[in-house]
Parts: C-alpha cells; sequence; structure tokens
C-alpha cells in the first residue's frame, strides 16, 4: 500500500495531490510470510502547466483546388500546422494568406506554420494560360483568305483557313509556312500546332472552257 505524504493512503499507482509541494511516498509490501518491505521517495509537485488552445479556420470548397486539412481545426500553442494546397487539372495556385497576410507555399503546396493564436487562412486559384500561337494569313489580288491578317489560336486548337477567289478567278497555289500545298480551296492548321506560322494564297484567272465546233458549224 502507499502512504503518498499527504495523509492519504491507498493502493493506486496514480495520485492527485491537491496542494503542491513536495511529499515523502512510502510504498509498504508484505509477503505471504508476514515480511513486510518499505521503500520511501520523494516527489515535487508542481502547478500543471496551463495548456492554451486555438483554433485554424481553413474553408473547405475552394472553387479550382483545395486545401487539407480543412475546417475549424484546433491547435495548442507552440504547436506546428502544416497544410496542403492543390490545385485542380488547369489551375493554379493564385494567393494563400494567413490572417490576411501572405504566406509562401512551397513547390510541393505545403506550407507550415506555429501557432500562436487564432488563424484564418484563405486560399484562391486561378486558371493556367493557355499558350497561343500567331498564324499570318495573307492574300494576293483577285480574291481573300478567310480568316485573314494575324490569327491569335489557343494551343490545341485548330483554325481552318478558307480562299475566296473572285469572278473569273482560281486559287493559283497556296503556301503553308512557305511550302506549297497546291490549288487547294481551304486548309487546316491541325491541333497542338506551336509557334508562329504563314498562310498564303494567291490567285489566277480561270481558263476558258475548252469546247470543239460542230461539224456543221
Amino acid at each position: 500500500a502507499f502512504d503518498y505524504g499527504d495523509g492519504k493512503t491507498g493502493t493506486d499507482t496514480i495520485h492527485i495531490y491537491d496542494v503542491k509541494g513536495t511529499y515523502t511516498v512510502t510504498l509498504s509490501a508484505t509477503d505471504a510470510n508476514g515480511c513486510t518491505v518499505t521503500a520511501t521517495q520523494n516527489v515535487t509537485v508542481t502547478d500543471s502547466p496551463v495548456i492554451t488552445k486555438y483554433t485554424i479556420t481553413v474553408p473547405a470548397a475552394i472553387v479550382g483546388g483545395s486545401i487539407s486539412p480543412s475546417g475549424v481545426l484546433e491547435y495548442e500553442e507552440g504547436e506546428t500546422a502544416t497544410f496542403t494546397v492543390t490545385p485542380e487539372d488547369g489551375y493554379m495556385i493564385d494567393k494563400v494568406k494567413v490572417n490576411g497576410e501572405p504566406i509562401t507555399v512551397g513547390t510541393d503546396g505545403r506550407f507550415s506554420f506555429t501557432v500562436d493564436g487564432n488563424k484564418a487562412i484563405s486560399v484562391s486559384f486561378k486558371e493556367i494560360p493557355i499558350p497561343t500561337y500567331t498564324i499570318t494569313a495573307t492574300a494576293g489580288n483577285n480574291g481573300s483568305i478567310y480568316p485573314m491578317d494575324e490569327v491569335e489560336v489557343a494551343e490545341g486548337k485548330s483554325v481552318k483557313f478558307v480562299f475566296m477567289p473572285e469572278t473569273g478567278y482560281e486559287v493559283a497555289d497556296v503556301l503553308v509556312d512557305g511550302v506549297s500545298k497546291g490549288a487547294i480551296t481551304s486548309y487546316t492548321f491541325p491541333k497542338t500546332t506551336t509557334g508562329t506560322h504563314t498562310i498564303s494564297v494567291t490567285f489566277k484567272k480561270t481558263p476558258p472552257e475548252n469546247y470543239t465546233e460542230d461539224e456543221n458549224g
């Protein structure tokens, strides 16, 4: 049995003292033959440390991505809080703020800070800009090309050019990036085309239709 030194005894190995101070704890044990052995140990009791807890509010629903963990979270003062920001496909991290102040996010989307008060985290995402390329379209005399001039096309998109000769004329040749495509009536740049390109068309007079005179004519 234990004599906890504060006027209380018992058999529990855990004891709560009402007042801080130094106490002499005595343990007595008696075997089957009636022999008793005692041991003493001084213990010092201090005030229990006060654990301060704070809340961190993290948005659960964000357009373009997410942050984990989310919700209203509870941390102890001095604890390290770690979060991971993950954009959806087609988006990138725009801004991450803690109590309105920007915070640096690692290339892996993670950031951490030491908890020293209540915090509110805000996260925003933005769409990843789609690269564009320019096709310069020109037409010679006696006809036109549509679309024409400098045409901006998003990467991964195709674009079709149509050649329209004036009355009495026809397409003579079409050059795409300087390479002849022949006398075609339209040309489509395929998807995923990147870089700067040119397309030009020239026209010529339509030759008269051949005819054969009648033997009696």
